[in-house]
């Protein structure tokens, strides 16, 4: 039998005998304990074992707060040794301090970033059960259309018990809204039904949900919107003038909050369309937003497919075709990353914030390998301070808490910094990115971050320092022993492979990225956008369409006219009627296009076969239509001249075919689209007049089309667009990721170079002797810098075969996005490379070009 104490037992007496003289007590009551084993057996000496531990906790407890007070001026002098070691080493400590500080100020301005896209709609009180109505169209490549029928959200609430409320949206095009002498332009307008504000936590500052919309010509303002036309009068129940028309204000909100995916200035009731317009509207027209609140933990699924059940049972042949609804968390909605275009919704892209975060977790990476590489590089200069510390007692968890601690001071120190670096330069990244960030100092919630992100940072960054330093043998260093290792030459040269593996990936990411949004920006669209004025439709401009036309042609600085039923780089009105094509049932997803005559030519869009509409032929439009390429595939048309469509309420016949053009952004695949002629003056809504100017004479060409505007219109302001300048806006977003990629990534190579010079300095600094014996025997600088400049050549060359294959991985994934994309060149990946090859033999040359003008009698004067 085995005399031992209980495992338990000893652990608890390691712990509170863990320093004398409570170790004599320890050795008493083990002593004891082997006694009673052989004076009253095992099972009475365990017993007796267990009383004499109990009455130690008395007198353990009360030692253990004693040395609590020890260990807190035990840690008060490491943190005054660790100040110490900083103030003795400042190159080292400023170019940690350097790396660290541009590492964390980097992440946190990520942070602020991503915390605010991923805060989206959170601020509605039941954003949990509330949803939006979604369809998915494998056939048509739909995921997620956020667009439904208008008369899915008048049945659900009564078709579907898993739902509770609904609310449905449809989008305003830009209104002249006037009052007094305040005349504006606004294009933040919705129609809603009243419920927006039950299911929605929008706030009313005057006014309440049950008297907003008493009729369809109330309207409901933010107070911005209120202060901008009524300054300090009163809001409430006063007209605005809307186009044509009087409005009563019914309600004043509170502004939207930022992290809001729905921004809108004012609303009016749902019931208005009716007025407005029957266009577009039917359950086969899937042109509306629809949202709904699920009753308590019901599966929204369910409600899903019962709305996909309704839909069926009313005939709409999206859904007859293989069309199905599903519902989407409020809190995905801005993070959808798809490429629609809402004036008045907020959208981001999920990808966008995983690629930055991990970005963030890159850069943070690149600092703590610098800290990580400089710490063992320097392990020579510390080994004496090492060895007489083991000496005199200190074992390696305490030697390991010190390096630690040096580690996390500074480490928070460099969080000072970093904080200091990112409130200077939050305004430039907010005009940039398009955010309203700030640093929230009042709030707990955020210190709590920063102080865990930097202590994260501290504990990774001084983990194998404080192992590797910790390891040394005292009694090795104090015989003047070598004591570097191969493994710490190992480490560091595996962390400098792996710095240069990150820059590369990020260069070829960058690279990739602005290729890619620079390609879909600069593609040709298939159509003339240079010189195209928009012109909206207003007031009296649609019923003397044809007279205003006569006069704008008039001048000589104008080569053309016409007009689109909408601004089509923004909105689209869909349609997927079943058409009769040889006998056979099809149904089609199209894209409607309202045109006036002269439209392709104005655009320069070219003719496949056939003829377009002209002005010159008496009632060309009235049962013609023209089709895009697109269309006639889908339509399975082999000859599609005079080929008669049979709609439900007419049958026009095919007169032409055009070429495949993109209306919307590359980031969208080609749609399938009919062209029909429109009579101008029912789109005084949406419609858009287009002008082909010279280019020569733009200031004429525009005083002219001002001149015709105020003889036609006496009320609305005048208002143009440049074409080009529309679809430039269709990629802002793209050009701010871009812009914030860019600036991050340029961050990281920065933080790279500080760490290389920093270890080459040290490095050549420990070869001093070397390079003066070199230099004595005659080797030039030339030699001299070539011997320390391989090493890191061999490493960065290293660096390219790992990060080559990831980056293209990725790469490739984020490609797959996009409708039209680039291919990834073999040249994007020399470049990077190469430009990390230079970089990194710039860095280690300045320092070696130094090291190799020194007189080399100063490092021999000693030998």
């Amino acid at each position: 039998m085995k005399n031992q104490q209980p495992k338990w037992a000893d652990r608890f007496l390691n712990w509170i005998c863990s320093d004398n003289p409570l170790q004599i007590l320890q050795g008493d009551i083990y002593e004891l304990y082997q006694v009673n084993i052989k004076r009253y057996g095992l099972v009475r000496a365990k017993y007796l074992f267990i009383l004499d531990v109990l009455l130690t906790v008395p007198f353990a407890l009360k030692r253990r707060s004693k040395l609590k007070i020890n260990h807190t001026v035990m840690l008060k002098n490491q943190i005054k040794i660790a100040i110490r070691v900083f103030l003795k080493h400042r190159t080292q400590s400023l170019i940690n301090i350097s790396g660290l500080s541009l590492g964390l100020a980097c992440s946190i301005l990520i942070m602020l970033w991503v915390q605010d896209e991923m805060s989206f709609d959170k601020f509605n009180r039941n954003y949990e059960s509330i949803y939006r109505v979604v369809a998915d169209w494998p056939k048509n490549d739909w995921r997620g259309y956020e667009g439904t029928p208008d008369q899915l959200g008048e049945v659900a609430k009564e078709g579907v018990p898993e739902i509770n409320n609904v609310a449905r949206i449809a989008p305003l095009n830009r209104k002249v809204i006037s009052f007094k002498d305040n005349r504006f332009y606004e294009d933040g307008g919705i129609l809603a039904d009243p419920s927006l504000f039950e299911i929605f936590t929008f706030p009313f500052k005057k006014g309440s949900i049950g008297s907003s919309f008493n009729s369809p010509t109330d309207v409901v303002i933010t107070e911005s919107m209120a202060k901008k036309y009524f300054a300090d009068e009163e809001a409430m129940d006063k007209s605005l003038q809307i186009d044509d028309r009087l409005f009563n204000v019914s309600g004043v909100l509170y502004d939207l909050p930022d992290n809001s995916h729905l921004q809108f200035d004012f609303v009016s009731s749902f019931e208005f369309l009716s007025e407005l317009s029957t266009h577009g509207r039917g359950w086969g027209a899937f042109n509306y937003m629809t949202y709904a609140q699920i009753v308590g933990n019901n599966n929204p699924d369910t409600a899903a497919s019962k709305l996909t059940k309704i839909a069926l049972d009313n005939e709409c042949y999206h859904v007859k075709k293989g069309a199905f609804f599903k519902m989407q968390p409020l809190d995905q909605v801005h993070l959808d990353g798809r490429t629609y275009s809402i004036n008045f919704v907020s959208l981001g892209n999920k990808k966008h914030v995983l690629i930055l975060s991990t970005i963030s977790i890159l850069i943070l990476l690149l600092a703590c390998f610098n800290f990580m590489n400089l710490s063992t590089a320097k392990s020579t200069e510390r080994a004496k301070e090492i060895g007489i510390r083991k000496s005199m007692g200190a074992i390696k968890w305490q030697m390991m808490r010190q390096f630690y601690i040096e580690s996390l001071v500074m480490t928070f120190f460099s969080l000072v910094v970093a904080i200091a670096i990112v409130a200077l330069t939050i305004p430039l990244f907010n005009a940039f990115s398009g955010k309203m960030l700030s640093l929230d100092y009042l709030n707990p919630i955020f210190w709590t971050q920063l102080v865990g992100l930097a202590t994260m940072v501290g504990l990774v960054s001084g983990t194998y320092p404080a192992l590797f330093l910790s390891s040394f043998s005292s009694i090795k260093v104090l015989k003047g022993e070598p004591i570097t290792r191969n493994n710490g030459r190992l480490f560091r040269k595996t962390l400098v492979v792996l710095q240069f593996s990150i820059t590369i990936l990020l260069l070829i990411a960058t690279v990739t990225i602005f290729q890619q949004f620079n390609y879909i920006q600069n593609t040709n669209l298939g159509i003339n956008t240079s010189n195209v004025i928009l012109v909206p439709i207003k007031e009296n401009l649609g019923k003397k369409f044809d007279v205003a036309k006569q006069s704008l042609l008039s001048s000589p600085a104008i080569l053309s006219v016409s007009a689109h039923h909408n601004l089509f780089t923004e909105m689209t009105w869909r349609f997927a009627p079943e058409f009769d094509v040889n006998g056979e049932k099809k149904s089609v997803d199209l894209i409607l296009s309202g045109i006036e005559n002269d439209f392709f030519e104005t655009l320069e869009i070219p003719i496949v076969t056939g003829r377009v509409f002209s002005g010159d032929i008496p009632n060309d439009g009235e049962n013609h239509i023209v089709l895009n390429e697109s269309a006639v595939k889908d339509l399975g048309l082999d000859n599609p001249l005079g080929h008669v469509l049979k709609l439900p309420s007419s049958s026009p016949t095919i007169i032409g075919v055009v070429e495949d053009v993109h209306f919307r952004s590359l980031q969208q695949e080609m749609e399938a689209r009919i062209f029909y002629v429109t009579d101008m003056e029912e789109e005084t809504s949406e419609g858009m007049m287009l002008v082909k100017t010279d280019g020569n004479s733009p200031a004429e060409a525009l005083s002219h089309i001002s001149d015709v505007w105020e003889e036609t219109n006496t009320i609305s302001p005048f208002e143009y667009m440049f074409l080009d300048g529309e679809y430039d806006k269709l990629y802002r977003s793209e050009r701010k990721y871009s812009s914030i990629i860019n600036v991050f990534t340029l961050m990281a190579l920065l933080i790279s170079c500080i760490g290389l010079y920093g270890l080459a300095t040290f490095m050549i600094e420990n070869r001093r002797k070397e390079i003066g014996i070199r230099k004595v025997h005659g080797a030039s600088s030339f030699n001299v810098i070539y011997l320390l400049s391989k090493s890191f050549t061999k490493w960065v060359l290293l660096a390219n075969i790992l990060a080559w294959p990831a980056a293209y991985y990725f790469m490739n994934n984020w490609l797959k996005d996009f409708a039209y994309r680039v291919e990834i060149s073999w040249w994007v990946f020399a470049i990077a490379g190469l430009g990390a090859l230079l970089l990194a033999l710039f860095t280690v040359s300045t320092q070696s070009l130094k090291a190799t003008r020194a007189n080399p009698i100063d490092a021999l004067r000693y030998e």
